[in-house]
């Protein structure tokens, strides 16, 4: 194999390298030169360094995290978690969810907004057309709802608002909480289907949700409350009466 071209810098840098062999975990080794790398001698031939093994390591990011949570659905109880902290939250709610079709999370939302926690919740227009969708009873309790102004197509022409995704302001230890991962909240995933949820306990994660949150909140509109609707409606009518 023809050896590549190395500039003098380098080559001082690999000489030391080769000349000083260290461990196999070697920091500057690593930084400098990757994971897998050569030294290249005086005769231009390429030899494998001594202090790495050739052997290509795939290396994944490091998330910066004070804790990771991870469930399984239908091995872990996904929902019973997921109550007990929508149950547990003091501060704020933000959840963007394809469908939301499981009463029991739409009962516990409604009962975390009175008792004072702000709710906002961004749905896909696909779940207003779904039979078993909860967004009208999030509605009639005065949830706010946004939906994502460019799915709703089968075909994904138009691309849709396909997160499951929860960001939850002040949970455990009075810390901020992310609820991500593959589950959709509905009866069936969590119970029959296999999902994957993981809990990210990390105030710059959850600022990256939330600010995701709030970009995604520019595509949509806020569906009005039922109740206003139905107040406005008799204003009407009581309006035209009088007159």
């Amino acid at each position: 194999m023809k050896a590549p071209t190395v500039c003098a810098c380098h080559r001082l840098l690999l000489a030391v390298i080769a000349l000083a062999p260290c461990s196999a975990s070697c920091h500057v080794c690593d930084t400098a030169l990757g994971k897998t790398h050569f030294i290249i001698d005086s005769d231009g031939q390429d030899v494998p360094s001594p202090c790495i093994s050739t052997t290509a390591v795939p290396q994944a990011a490091p998330i910066p995290s004070r804790e990771l949570t991870v469930l399984f659905a239908p091995s872990d109880n996904v929902r019973a978690t997921l109550l007990e902290l929508i149950k547990n939250e003091q501060q704020k709610i933000t959840l963007a969810a394809y469908i939301i079709s499981d009463r029991h999370v739409a009962e516990a939302l409604i009962d975390a907004r009175e008792r004072g926690v702000q709710i906002e919740v961004i749905t896909d227009p696909a779940c207003l057309q779904a039979r078993s969708s909860k967004i009208e009873l999030l509605r009639s309790r005065n949830v706010p709802i946004f939906v994502y102004k460019g799915g709703g197509t089968h075909d994904g022409s138009k691309g849709c608002m396909h997160h499951k995704f929860i960001v939850f302001g002040k949970n455990r230890n009075g810390r901020p909480l992310v609820w991500t991962g593959s589950c959709n909240f509905t009866h069936a995933a969590p119970e029959h289907n296999h999902e994957n949820v993981v809990l990210i306990d990390d105030d710059a994660v959850a600022k990256k949700f939330g600010d995701q949150f709030e970009h995604i909140k520019k595509s949509a509109y806020a569906l009005q409350p039922i109740n206003q609707k139905i107040a406005r409606g008799k204003r009407s009518i009581k309006t035209r009466r009088s007159t």
